[in-house]
């Protein structure tokens, strides 16, 4: 569990996350940023725009953070700086790994709410993923030196999520998601302020938290993410795991053929991911 913070913590009391390691011992291995695992932040927009949210100050587990801004659009994944700021990241290491508390205020900002690291959160079957607001290359730069730890702004999706739909196709969608288990909701009628008809959606739970997203690449994208950051995660859930990380599975699934997947996919052999070769 996240580790609450008050927003006056004493730097004494904040030893490990302040520095990420003590200065009289060897540093972590630095990270290739490239190397991890990354997701375009846009992916969760979906999910996380629309919902109703609480915010907290925690220390949180940095390789927990899979998700920033423009992660699709350019190369070199957490490594990616934006222009004018080529250098920020490895400035950013130095002060870190400089002891005195002054230097790390001027990253974390433990007196100064409205310029700290700001992440979204989605608690999954096995914990939270993270997708960064604010605060990319600082987030960028506590990786690359292996911080495990840092203190962060945390906005948590909490249930009843409320959903607005205005097609037809999109409440064809849910309502097969209410079918199929992987979403508890009602869905209800309404009237729009300019007299059109909407659809009122009140999410009580979901399997997993980005189940409602309508794109299927961003439900495959995030169901994979989330199990290489939480191997075996989605293995022992009430929806079958193929049917939440493969699209061909999930495709069956969504259109109540799935002992016909089994029948024909199941034992078929299957990829590193673990993910059928069709």
């Amino acid at each position: 569990m996240d580790e609450i913070l008050s927003p006056n913590e004493e730097y004494a009391d904040w030893k490990e996350p302040k520095t990420g390691y003590d200065h009289g011992e060897a540093e972590p291995q630095a990270t290739n940023l490239s190397d991890l695992p990354v997701i375009d932040s846009s992916t969760v927009n979906e999910v996380i725009s629309e919902g109703t949210s609480e915010s907290r100050f925690v220390k949180i587990e940095t390789d927990k953070v899979v998700g920033r801004p423009f992660a699709g659009q350019n190369k070199g994944g957490w490594g990616f700086e934006y222009s004018g700021r080529e250098g920020r990241i490895e400035q950013i290491s130095q002060t870190l790994r400089n002891p005195d508390p002054s230097a790390q205020e001027r990253v974390f900002h433990f007196n100064d709410p409205a310029q700290r690291i700001k992440l979204d959160s989605l608690k999954g079957p096995a914990g939270p993923i993270y997708f960064v607001a604010d605060g990319t290359h600082r987030v960028a730069a506590s990786k690359s030196i292996g911080l495990e730890t840092i203190p962060c702004e945390v906005k948590d999706q909490v249930y009843p999520q409320i959903q607005i739909l205005r097609d037809a196709e999109s409440v064809r969608l849910m309502k097969r998601k209410i079918e199929q288990g992987l979403v508890d909701a009602d869905i209800q009628t309404v009237t729009t302020t300019t007299g059109e008809d909407a659809y009122r959606v009140t999410i009580r739970s979901e399997v997993v938290p980005w189940a409602r997203v309508s794109s299927q690449k961003n439900f495959i994208d995030l169901s994979r993410i989330y199990e290489k950051t939480y191997p075996h995660s989605l293995d022992d859930l009430p929806v079958p795991r193929d049917a939440l990380v493969d699209p061909i599975a999930n495709n069956f699934f969504m259109s109540g053929r799935w002992e016909e997947w089994e029948e024909q996919f199941k034992d078929k052999p299957r990829d590193d991911r673990g993910i059928v070769v069709y």
